[in-house]
């Protein structure tokens, strides 16, 4: 009897044990603790832990600039939002406000994107994904079950925000 019981035990601690323990199926969303630190290595550190805002629970870090020079900054921020217990929502805020460098940003953009992506997803951004984020151009993909937006705010304006999220 105790055999079993240790095989029970030792199968549940395998089946528990898995690489890339931050990804999850669409249902289930990610531990907090793992998708606050997602973007970590790519100096977007979330700041204060997952706390409660108003009805959802959430992190994010500060933005910070990718292109700068001059009065206004090109800047880029990630948050992690959800319910207590389970990140539901990935998101990246590219923010354009410095026109000269416009390329150059939409390619931090879509480096950090390849990073949550392979965290989140396990596997880089896609040729299409890619090409919106290069263009700023908004669009909607199904990738690993996960619903994947690329949303341009405002629209057609001189500045302007990109917001990738994975749901």
């Amino acid at each position: 009897m105790n055999r079993i019981l240790w095989l029970h035990v030792l199968c549940m601690a395998v089946a528990l044990w898995v690489p890339g323990a931050g990804a999850a199926s669409a249902e289930s969303g990610f531990d907090p603790a793992v998708a606050c630190d997602f973007m970590l290595e790519e100096g977007l550190r979330t700041r204060g832990g997952y706390r409660q805002v108003g009805s959802m629970y959430q992190c994010s870090s500060q933005r910070r600039n990718v292109v700068g020079g001059g009065p206004v900054n090109n800047t880029i921020r990630f948050s992690a939002r959800g319910s207590e217990h389970r990140v539901t929502q990935l998101e990246l805020d590219l923010r354009v406000n410095a026109r000269g460098a416009v390329q150059r940003t939409h390619r931090v953009l879509r480096n950090h994107a390849d990073s949550l992506f392979q965290r989140a997803l396990g596997s880089g951004v896609s040729s299409e994904i890619e090409t919106a984020i290069l263009a700023g151009t908004a669009g909607q993909w199904h990738l690993n079950e996960r619903l994947v937006s690329l949303d341009r705010v405002p629209p057609g304006a001189q500045r302007y925000g990109l917001r990738l999220r994975i749901e």
